[in-house]
């Protein structure tokens, strides 16, 4: 038998359980300590679902980004990082894993451009391209952990949810 990750995390979230039930003083720092790491058990397995999702979000936002940069600044030697980050995207099912190191290796890219094109006329055009991409990256971390109660701006909640539903529901 080999469980999967989600029957691991539950076996692991009820053993903690136990430990937190048998303990008397319940107001130990390690009692705390307990309750906080079966928090975020919970929470990682539930966001487990999504992490395929997400991971392709941010790739794509990434690639958006440094195709962006790449049209609005010449000669920036982004294409052969783009080349591979989109080979990544268009395999078909990669895993979290190697999309993360895609966008990695294609964000680095990225900031090589930024810090050293600083002096470039276009240095403000692709400057904003980057936030403006890295807020949509931002944004699937954000909509991921709605559930955990920590987002700060009220007014983005709504948009986060429908974000949310989005990346639960592949």
């Amino acid at each position: 038998m080999n469980p999967g990750i989600d029957l691991r995390l539950r076996v692991a979230t009820n053993a903690m359980s136990n430990v937190a039930a048998q303990q008397k003083d319940g107001g130990t720092v390690a009692a705390e300590q307990l309750h906080l790491a079966m928090a975020t058990v919970n929470q990682v397995r539930e966001i487990l679902p999504a992490a395929q999702a997400i991971a392709r979000g941010e790739l794509n936002a990434t690639l958006t980004m440094a195709r962006e940069i790449a049209a609005a600044m010449s000669d920036t030697g982004l294409e052969p990082a783009i080349e591979t980050a989109a080979a990544v995207e268009a395999k078909g099912p990669s895993t979290p894993i190697e999309m993360d190191d895609a966008r990695a290796d294609l964000l680095a890219a990225v900031c090589d451009v930024l810090d050293t094109r600083k002096g470039d006329p276009n240095y403000k055009v692709i400057a904003r391209i980057a936030l403006v991409q890295n807020r949509k990256t931002l944004d699937f971390g954000r909509a991921a952990w709605l559930g955990s109660g920590f987002e700060t701006e009220p007014s983005e909640v709504a948009r986060l949810e429908k974000m949310r539903a989005s990346l639960f529901n592949n």
